[in-house]
């Protein structure tokens, strides 16, 4: 892995620090593309090879899990890209050392208690989380909980490179690593014969177990963490309080994300779950390239803000998102025109349904490709309470919308919901984020 981290490394610099920035992106794009090539393709075996029922029951699981994840994550994997980035300009690498390990070291220790309270109280929990009418999901429930604390990590240990700009170590896996691993292992397991209940459940667990052990190697073999020194505790507080409002932040931002197949499994069937993953799954295709901006432009935002260069910040931030409008454009385009094909990839059950979603879906992807990275612009310049904000509105929208639209309209009406939640959220950060930085859309000058 090392000779081809090098390799590639060397690729992306070799013309200089000039165009650095539009390499990585253009990597990140590339390895984005792959990587959720991998997960489409994860799910396309999900559906066609273990059927509907037992892929919708795996996504209804999966994303109970991913959410309570957030609790250990704390906001530790985008507060580390914030600090590391300051205490750089500052030379002092070894107190970016201590807090890595700090940070992973308090991600383990929450995420023990998060599993052992919620499994000793998983009468009263499994009731609350999976809704009492769901008794059929109640025998997975504490089967997924160690899967709470693999997430945090392979979230957050990552996360020392992608604040250190290395992002061909982190895209590599992140994005490459865990993905594919994913879809092999779902095609092994079935062709070997293991019951098709467990198939993706293992295949996510050993994924993030390899994920994890080559992270955690290539950390320690560059350095990245080292002892904590306990005369840093004051250090090590601030880091604390600076995460909170980001673990707030994080947490909307993921529930928000995940909200809509929670409901949609918790009021109607595993069915719909895996009609409307399957959709979004397509959708967010019309957006990754700006999963790719925000990982490259995270740590460049916070440095930038740091030596006061606000207008180079605002002209870099209107650039981007004029590419991303042009690039998602013509990704809608696609997926419209052949929306009945896309959808009966995962099957014939899913076209009646899953056209019109996709293309709602895929709406509002458009709408917050267009919009740029302007939640990161918030955090990475100290404006995390203001994107709290808009999180903590936007989630009470779509939640009520949610309590109306999914009962009587299903799926349909989660897929309305999800776009309506991506525009408010978007005006809200641009407005706030004029407000606070000053920064708008389109200043070239």
């Amino acid at each position: 892995m090392n000779k081809v981290v090098k390799v590639i490394s060397g690729f992306i610099t070799r013309r200089g620090t000039k165009y650095d920035f539009l390499k990585k992106t253009f990597f990140l794009f590339i390895t984005n593309g792959l990587g959720r090539g991998a997960t489409l393709l994860a799910n396309i075996l999900m559906a066609r090879l273990l059927g509907m029922d037992i892929y919708g029951r795996y996504i209804y699981m999966f994303s109970i899990v991913l959410m309570l994840s957030l609790v250990p994550r704390f906001g530790f994997d985008q507060s580390l890209v914030r600090f590391i980035p300051m205490n750089l300009v500052n030379n002092n690498k070894r107190l970016n050392r201590e807090i890595g390990t700090f940070a992973i070291a308090s991600s383990i220790f929450i995420s023990l208690i998060v599993i052992i309270s919620l499994y000793f109280s998983r009468d009263l929990t499994m009731g609350v989380i999976l809704g009492s009418s769901n008794r059929n999901y109640f025998q997975y429930y504490t089967t997924y909980l160690p899967m709470i604390s693999l997430l945090a990590l392979v979230f957050v240990v990552p996360s020392l490179f992608l604040a250190r700009k290395k992002v061909v170590e982190y895209s590599i896996i992140m994005n490459g690593g865990k993905s594919f691993m994913f879809m092999v292992l779902i095609f092994v397991l079935y062709r070997v014969g293991v019951d098709s209940n467990i198939i993706p459940k293992l295949s996510m667990y050993i994924s993030l177990l390899i994920t994890i052990v080559v992270a955690f190697y290539s950390v320690i073999r560059r350095g990245y963490i080292s002892k904590l020194n306990m005369r840093n505790s004051d250090v090590y507080k601030t880091f604390l309080g600076a995460s909170a409002p980001l673990f707030l932040v994080s947490s909307l931002g993921l529930i928000m994300e995940r909200i809509n197949i929670y409901m949609i499994g918790y009021y109607v069937d595993s069915g719909e779950v895996a009609i409307y993953n399957s959709a979004s799954q397509i959708a967010i295709i019309t957006s990754f390239m700006l999963m790719a901006v925000n990982q490259v432009f995270s740590p460049t935002i916070s440095e930038l803000y740091t030596k006061g260069e606000i207008k180079r910040l605002n002209i870099i931030y209107s650039k981007i998102i004029v590419g991303l409008f042009l690039i998602s454009s013509i990704i809608l385009c696609v997926i419209i025109l052949f929306r009945y094909q896309i959808m009966g990839i995962f099957g014939e059950g899913y076209i009646e349904k899953g056209v019109i979603i996709l293309i709602i879906i895929s709406i509002g992807q458009l709408i917050n490709a267009v919009s740029g990275p302007n939640g990161y612009i918030l955090v990475m310049t100290g404006n995390q309470n203001y994107n709290l904000l808009a999180s903590v509105l936007t989630l009470s929208a779509v939640i009520f919308l949610n309590f109306i639209l999914i009962p009587k309209f299903g799926v349909l009406g989660a897929a309305v919901s999800g776009m309506s939640a991506l525009i408010i959220n978007n005006i809200l950060k641009l407005l706030f984020m004029k407000m606070r930085t000053g920064i708008i859309p389109f200043r070239f000058n």
